[in-house]
């Protein structure tokens, strides 16, 4: 993982990412055949997933940079962010 320098996925790190993506989905999801969160909620739950893994490699002693004070806004300071310019003709 990029933001914590860890050079290795763990069992763990799977295992806490599935357990993030699954409490993201609501029973309205479910009624509705879909067992993802809908795509319009994809960054909010990818900082969730990135912060989940991150706090993972940090706990087993894997991360390459010391622990920021605040990793859920570091976590979000380094997500791209898709904004393109408008281009006139």
């Amino acid at each position: 993982m990029i933001s914590c320098g860890a050079r290795h996925v763990t069992e763990a790190m799977f295992l806490a990412a599935a357990k993030i993506l699954a409490d993201e989905v609501t029973e309205s999801d479910l009624r509705r055949g879909s067992i993802y969160p809908p795509l319009k909620r994809i960054r909010d739950v990818s900082a969730k997933i990135a912060l989940a893994v991150a706090e993972t490699a940090f706990d087993q002693g894997l991360a390459a940079v010391p622990r920021p004070d605040d990793l859920p806004e570091f976590i979000r300071s380094r997500m791209y962010v898709p904004v393109y310019p408008i281009y006139q003709k």
